[in-house]
């Protein structure tokens, strides 16, 4: 569905992504971890086109999308959320999630029919009147990823939606990430820094590590790496984090 071929990103001194390639099968719930400053988000800019590489292509399908600007690859079907949620603060929830269906539909009330179905589907209904600033970390996590879907992508790449949340969040937030992918079909991949979630969500991973891939296979195979433990799990799967 998404191939990733020798993508390369330097700012200055530092190369932030390093000769990167690996692809992401249709239907398939993807992991990327690495301890902070790996070149994860990075990554996720590249292939989404808010920041241009410097080296390598990424297609999605039948495309090639490297050099694509952002609303031009979120056309063909990949969304995506923001590790900093930054919503329009001073818009309601439905507001917000409508930002992004508008680009799907010609019809301002077809555009809003769309937005509410994904705010009933996310549990946000009770505060879709309510300016998005006024709302708690765990639901403007929420806000981020009903927007992102508002904009109906097959393929959704999702930036630590678990960061910040309290144990009972996540686990919502993992029940939910199932369920876009078993019940909605959409594939999924995502930064996370939540190693049980990772590891009970993700078909495969693939390690970062100053910009490299360090790794890549099924969780079971990742977490038992030696050189991965050693880089970034610490030997405690179930507690490593950032």
């Amino acid at each position: 569905m998404l191939t990733v071929q020798n993508l390369s990103k330097r700012f200055g001194g530092l190369l932030a992504v390093d000769d990167i390639s690996f692809e992401i099968q249709k239907g398939e719930i993807f992991g990327i971890i690495g301890p902070n400053g790996a070149g994860k988000t990075t990554l996720f800019n590249l292939i989404t086109g808010n920041i241009p590489s410097d080296k390598g292509q990424v297609r999605f399908q039948d495309h090639v999308i490297t050099g694509k600007k952002p609303h031009q690859i979120a056309s063909l079907g990949i969304g995506r959320t923001f590790q900093m949620v930054k919503p329009f603060g001073g818009l309601t929830v439905e507001q917000n999630v409508m930002m992004g269906a508008l680009p799907r539909h010609k019809l301002f009330a077809d555009a809003q029919k769309a937005a509410n179905e994904v705010i009933d589907r996310l549990g946000l209904k009770p505060y879709a009147r309510e300016e998005a600033r006024a709302l708690p970390v765990g639901l403007k996590k929420k806000l981020e990823l009903a927007r992102a879907l508002a904009t109906q992508p097959s393929l959704l790449f999702l930036d630590e939606v678990m960061g910040g949340l309290n144990p009972t969040e996540v686990q919502e937030m993992m029940a939910l990430i199932r369920s876009l992918n078993r019940d909605q079909g959409i594939t999924i991949c995502m930064i996370e820094h939540v190693m049980a979630a990772v590891v009970a969500l993700c078909e495969r991973i693939v390690v970062l590590q100053q910009g490299r891939k360090l790794a890549e296979g099924t969780a079971s195979e990742v977490t038992g790496n030696p050189e991965v433990i050693k880089a970034y799990l610490g030997g405690d799967v179930a507690h490593a984090g950032a």
